[in-house]
């Protein structure tokens, strides 16, 4: 299903920039869906208390108690956020590690659904006292992304965070999740990862999507271009799997 998707993409694009390309890669055509009011509002308290270096479970949970009462005000900051985050809005932990995160989890949580699966990721992880959480959610509900959710990793807390979403997921059977990235390593059905090159400068998937780009350009077929993507997906799923499975304990 996903090579369909991806070879159809390529066959019809008629683009003359990498980046027209990544677009129609990443966003998900025709599926639109607006974010929930009530859980962008408990997101954002997160979000607060995480700018005011506060976010803990018993303030997180004590806060949450008074989002009705502050609805007003919430609406306006998500306004004001919205104004300054067009695209994307992330949360860090204080013992995040961005020089060392060149792992990404991704998932395609429909936008609807987006803020609740941020909320939940965030409790479990405070339950559990993992304060090296981050990552990034969607910020623009014009468009539904395969990426809608980026949660950044490293080769010490890989596993954890894989398990952390698993159990989310669990826990979450009704979450609406959407067709998943084209480019990036399956894991499980909902939960795919991606590696970034070592140059500090690209993406993942814009390395991925611009060499696509320069190979459509150099006349290279698509089906070549869809069997070089799966090759590369071969090849990293066991390194993947043998990562998780050795991190999933980390502390």
């Amino acid at each position: 299903m996903r090579e369909k998707e991806l070879y159809d993409i390529l066959h019809n694009f008629n683009g003359f920039h990498p980046s027209q390309l990544y677009t129609e890669l990443i966003v998900i055509d025709g599926q639109e869906s607006s974010f929930t009011e009530e859980e962008q509002r408990e997101f954002i308290v997160a979000y607060i208390l995480y700018q005011q270096g506060a976010l803990t479970k018993e303030n997180y949970q004590k806060s949450l108690l008074n989002v009705d009462k502050t609805k007003t005000k919430l609406d306006a900051l998500i306004k004001k956020i919205k104004g300054i985050l067009p695209d994307w809005i992330d949360l860090r932990g204080q013992n995040a590690t961005p020089s060392e995160n060149n792992l990404k989890l991704y998932l395609s949580v429909d936008n609807s659904d987006l803020h609740y699966f941020a909320t939940r990721l965030i409790s479990k992880s405070l339950d559990k006292d993992y304060n090296d959480i981050d990552f990034k959610i969607n910020n623009d509900q014009t468009m539904n992304r395969r990426d809608n959710v980026v949660i950044y990793c490293n080769e010490k807390n890989f596993g954890k965070y894989i398990s952390v979403v698993e159990e989310v997921l669990s826990e979450t059977p009704d979450l609406k999740l959407n067709a998943p990235h084209l480019l990036a390593t399956p894991y499980s059905k909902h939960i795919y990862v991606g590696i970034d090159p070592n140059d500090g400068k690209t993406s993942y998937t814009e390395q991925l999507s611009n060499a696509l780009f320069q190979g459509l350009r150099n006349g290279k077929s698509e089906e070549f271009l869809v069997q070089t993507i799966q090759e590369k997906q071969k090849k990293n799923e066991p390194e993947v799997r043998e990562l998780a499975k050795l991190t999933s304990q980390q502390k």
